[in-house]
């Protein structure tokens, strides 16, 4: 891979909301940060403000474009926030919107084809892990063949982030990943490469990273 052509992706995931708290799968849903994922925001920015960025991408999802706004409100100005459907979370159908236990009562059938965490397997309603993986790793190549050799930061969600480590990784990323955290990867073309995986750059850390849509669904 040649770093003049290859680009580099710092890759975020949004701040906490109040459905991350309630163990509320969000799925396609826009609630925005609660006080805790907008300080998380912010801290994110920060520890960002010394990089240089060439394009800040982000999923057109609320949660998504908060975070990246406070990291663009502290870089240099003309920098806009670049959205795409095609960044969002996994869409979870019938689920949207129940949390853990209240899915696993109401919705037994559903969340049974969730927690199988089969690729293939589509919710009522929802996409499944590998038509999630396809747009996304569409969407990050289509990115990277427009930035060659430059630095875009990407915000998007936990899903995302575990779509793009398996593309990477070529498995599964066993672990959660946290909110605000921070990943780097490098594309050239079809090639991707690792460089640094859920690094948490903030202090306002929650009890629980629930994803609301990635390891969880």
């Amino acid at each position: 891979m040649d770093p003049a052509i290859a680009t580099t992706l710092v890759l975020a995931r949004h701040g906490e909301t109040d459905w991350n708290a309630e163990r509320r799968l969000q799925g396609h849903q826009d609630p925005p940060l609660n006080a805790l994922g907008t300080q998380q925001a912010e801290e994110l920015a920060a520890a960002l403000q010394d990089e240089t960025f060439h394009a800040v991408y982000s999923s057109d999802l609320r949660r998504a474009l908060q975070t990246a706004d406070a990291v663009v409100a502290r870089q240099p100005p003309g920098m806009k926030v670049i959205s795409t459907l095609q960044l969002r979370e996994r869409r979870l159908g019938v689920l949207e919107g129940l949390t853990i236990a209240e899915a696993a009562r109401l919705r037994a059938g559903a969340f049974a084809q969730l927690r199988a965490h089969d690729e293939d397997t589509r919710v009522e309603g929802g996409e499944s892990v590998r038509e999630m993986r396809g747009r996304v790793v569409a969407e990050v190549e289509r990115i990277a063949a427009a930035h060659p050799g430059q630095t875009i930061l990407v915000v998007a969600h936990g899903g995302v982030l575990h779509a793009v480590y398996r593309q990477c990784c070529g498995h599964a990323y066993d672990g959660g990943i946290a909110n605000a955290s921070l990943h780097r990867i490098r594309v050239q073309g079809r090639a991707w490469a690792m460089l640094e995986w859920n690094v948490t750059k903030t202090h306002a850390q929650p009890s629980s990273n629930f994803g609301g849509g990635a390891s969880e669904g």
